[in-house]
C-alpha cells in the first residue's frame, strides 16, 4: 500500500503490519526528472493467504460501474444485496460494507456525469468540406458492443464523387432530440469554414430528422437556409412495402430519377398518383440542382459497411479507429490527385468521363440558333429506333442562364450533350461550364489539410472536468 505520495517522493509498504517490506523512491532533478529508488527492504516476511476478498483494486469507482444500473432501477436496494451481487459476479470477492455504502452516495455534479451523446469530427475534414459539393448525406447504424446505441454519420462527396467523411456521433437512439443535437453540432462545426446556406441534406424519412431540419434556423429574410431531400431508394422501398408491387416500385424509382417535369408527370399518371408527394420531394425534376445528382444515402451507408468492425469498440477506440482511417485516406487521395495534376489533368475522373460520354452523344445532335444576344439555342436529337423514346427530341439551351430544358446540367453540374453541341457549334470550350467543385484544384484543396502527428501518450495533458460514465440503461443484456 502507498504510505506516502508527493510530487517528489513515493513510499510503499506491505498491507500486513507485521511485514517489514518497504520501498521508497525520489525524483532526481539532476537526472532530468527520473525517479531513483533510495530505500528497499525485502523480502516480504508475511505469509501469503491468497487474494484478499476486499482487494485494493476494488475501489468505489470500480464498484459504481457494477451497481449503477441496479440503483437506477431501484435506489432502495439494500447494501447487503449489492455486496452479494458483486460477490456472485466476481466469484467470492466481496467488498467491504463501507465501500459499497460510499459507492451508493451521489457525487457532486462536477465529479461524475452520465454520457448520453458523443460527437466528433476532425479539423482536416471540416476544412476540406469547403471544397466539396454542398450536399450532406446522414444516416444511423446500430452499435453492437457492450452498450446499445446508434452511430450517426454525416458524409459528403469530393470532386471525384468519392465518399468524404465529415462527422460522427454516438447517441442512445434515433429520435427527434438526438438528431436535432447531432445536426446542431454539425451546423456549428461546418459554420466555421462555410455559411450554412444552400446546403442540401439527404436522409431517410425518419420523423426525427424531418423535425430537426424543419427547426433549422432560417435566414434574415425568413427563407430556409438548408434544404431537405429524401433518399430515393428508401422512398421506393417504403413504396413497395406499402403496396407490395415491384412494378410500382420500379416506376417510383424511374419517376424519382426523372430530370424533366414532363417525364415525371407522365410516370406519375401511370401509377395513379400513388405516394406522389413523397416522390415529388426527391425527384430530380424539382430538385433545383441542390443535390448534384445525389439521390440516395448510399455514401453514408457504404461507409458504415467499411467501418463495420469498429462499431463494437468502446467510444475512445472508435474515435481512434476513424481517425486512423481518415489519416490513411487523406494521404492516399492527396498523393493520387497530385500525380493527376502533374500529368496535366484538370478535372476529376468522374467529371471528365461523364463529360466525354456526353460529348460522344452530342455528335448526333442538331443545333439551331434562336438568339445570339441571349445565347438561346434549340438542340434536336437524331432519330433513334433503339432509344426508348425513339429520339428526335427538342431541347432549349440558354447558355447565359446556364440552363437546358433536359434538366441534367442544372442537377449534376456537368454539361449535358445538348450544351456541348451548342458549345461546339459556337466554338466555346464546354468544360468551362463544369462546376468548379469537380476540378482537381478543388480536389487537392479538399485533402491538403494534413492531420497532426500525435505526441507520445505520456506527454498528453491530463483531462480536465468531470469523469464520464456510460449510461447503465444502455447496457446490453
Amino acid at each position: 500500500m502507498i504510505s506516502r505520495s508527493t510530487t517528489k517522493k513515493l513510499c510503499a509498504k506491505c498491507v500486513d503490519e507485521s511485514c517489514k517490506w518497504y520501498v521508497c523512491a525520489v525524483m532526481r532533478p539532476n537526472l532530468h526528472g527520473l525517479w531513483m529508488i533510495t530505500v528497499y527492504v525485502s523480502p516480504h516476511t508475511c505469509i501469503p493467504t491468497g487474494v484478499r476478498n476486499d482487494g485494493r483494486m476494488m475501489t468505489c469507482n470500480f464498484i459504481v460501474s457494477d451497481i449503477l444500473k441496479k440503483l437506477c432501477e431501484d435506489h432502495t436496494t439494500p447494501i447487503k444485496h449489492l455486496r452479494s451481487m458483486i460477490e456472485s459476479k466476481y466469484k467470492g470477492h466481496k467488498p467491504s460494507y463501507y465501500k459499497v455504502f460510499y459507492s451508493t452516495k451521489p457525487t457532486s455534479e462536477d465529479d461524475t456525469l452520465i454520457l448520453h451523446y458523443m460527437f466528433w469530427s476532425f479539423g482536416p475534414s471540416i476544412n476540406g468540406f469547403k471544397y466539396c459539393k454542398s450536399v450532406i448525406s446522414i444516416d444511423g447504424t446500430h452499435l453492437y458492443g457492450k452498450y446499445q446505441g446508434k452511430l450517426l454519420v454525416a458524409m459528403a462527396t469530393d470532386a471525384n464523387n468519392k465518399v468524404f467523411r465529415l462527422a460522427f456521433a454516438v447517441v442512445d437512439c434515433e429520435s427527434g432530440s438526438s438528431w436535432s443535437w447531432f445536426l446542431k453540432c454539425l451546423r456549428d462545426t461546418i459554420g466555421h469554414v462555410i455559411p450554412d446556406e444552400g446546403i442540401c441534406i439527404i436522409s431517410d424519412r425518419h420523423l426525427g430528422i424531418k423535425n430537426a431540419i424543419a427547426n433549422w434556423p432560417r435566414g434574415d429574410d425568413g427563407q430556409p437556409r438548408v434544404f431537405h431531400r429524401y433518399c430515393l431508394r428508401n422512398v421506393a422501398s417504403n413504396f413497395n412495402t406499402h403496396y407490395q408491387n415491384s412494378t410500382l416500385k420500379s416506376a417510383a424509382l424511374k419517376a424519382g430519377y426523372a430530370t424533366q417535369a414532363v417525364k415525371f408527370d407522365t410516370i406519375m399518371d401511370s401509377i395513379k398518383q400513388v405516394e406522389i408527394e413523397a416522390i415529388r420531394k426527391k425527384k430530380k425534376s424539382h430538385d433545383g440542382g441542390r443535390c448534384f445528382g445525389a439521390m440516395t444515402t448510399n455514401i453514408s451507408e457504404c461507409f458504415n459497411g467499411v467501418l463495420k468492425g469498429a462499431w463494437g469498440l468502446p467510444i475512445a477506440a472508435m474515435v481512434e479507429f476513424t481517425w486512423s482511417k481518415l489519416v490513411e485516406y487523406f494521404h492516399d487521395r492527396d498523393k493520387e490527385i497530385t500525380n493527376e495534376l502533374m500529368e496535366g489533368k484538370k478535372w476529376s475522373t468522374y467529371a471528365f468521363s461523364t463529360w466525354e460520354g456526353n460529348r460522344h452523344k452530342s455528335e448526333k445532335h442538331y443545333v439551331k440558333a434562336f438568339s445570339a444576344q441571349e445565347m438561346r439555342y434549340q438542340v434536336v436529337t437524331s432519330h433513334n429506333t433503339c432509344s426508348a423514346g425513339g429520339g428526335n427530341h427538342s431541347y432549349e439551351v440558354r447558355l447565359l442562364e446556364r440552363t437546358c430544358s433536359c434538366g441534367k446540367w442544372q442537377n449534376i453540374g456537368i454539361p449535358c450533350s445538348h450544351i456541348i453541341r451548342v458549345c461546339d457549334a459556337t466554338q466555346i470550350d464546354s468544360t468551362i461550364y463544369i462546376h468548379p467543385s469537380y476540378s482537381l484544384n478543388y480536389a487537392r484543396s479538399t485533402y491538403s489539410h494534413a492531420f497532426v502527428v500525435p505526441k507520445s501518450q505520456s506527454l498528453w495533458r491530463e483531462p480536465m472536468g468531470p469523469k464520464w460514465l456510460p449510461n447503465p440503461a444502455l447496457t446490453c443484456e
